[in-house]
């Protein structure tokens, strides 16, 4: 039997993994099409393997998926350090990443054209579907704003907004500031 903190643990990638992988539940699919980085560990074949895999070596697991899809500023230490006992759970300790590189700006530079945002509006079926290129553009335009009002970096900043397309680039854009080319 596996101590209390370590059933908790394994629970938790049980869950992240479902979540993480619950498009191929819907269909049967070739595993390191799907998660390129599964060809790196033994005896993975398809999603139930996988998802033992991501049980019983869950660091591997996690590191691998952190480190292919992930940019990062500096590379993590550890993957987790769980202590229950103490409430202490950290995930990729001592690394640092950027949220708007990993979110927009990756995307702008491999499919700038393909729709990074849907809003539903009220109205059924209309809908305004906004690019990775027009996110970005949203989000320079903000970023410049936010510099003329004399916003700084580290500045709290509080925007109302009412739900619209616009609201997407604006949580983008508080994650960081650009200029505008």
């Amino acid at each position: 039997m596996l101590p209390r903190a370590e059933r908790v643990v394994a629970s938790i990638s049980r869950r992240l993994f479902r979540s993480y992988l619950s498009v191929s539940s819907r269909r049967r699919c070739n595993i390191t099409a799907f998660m390129p980085e599964a060809a790196g560990f033994d005896g993975v074949s398809d999603r139930s393997t996988l998802q033992d895999f991501s049980v019983s070596n869950s660091e591997k697991f996690w590191a691998a998926a952190a480190r292919h899809r992930l940019s990062w500023i500096r590379t993590f230490d550890a993957v987790r350090d769980c202590d229950l006992s103490r409430g202490k759970i950290k995930w990729f300790e001592g690394g640092k990443l950027n949220v708007s590189v990993n979110c927009l700006d990756r995307h702008v530079h491999t499919c700038p054209d393909k729709v990074a945002l849907i809003w539903e509006r009220d109205e059924p079926g209309s809908e305004v579907k906004v690019t990775y290129r027009e996110l970005l553009d949203m989000t320079c335009r903000l970023g410049n704003l936010l510099r003329r009002r004399g916003v700084k970096r580290g500045d709290c900043v509080t925007i109302y907004m009412p739900p619209c397309p616009m609201a997407g680039g604006v949580h983008v854009g508080l994650c960081t500031y650009r200029r505008s080319t």
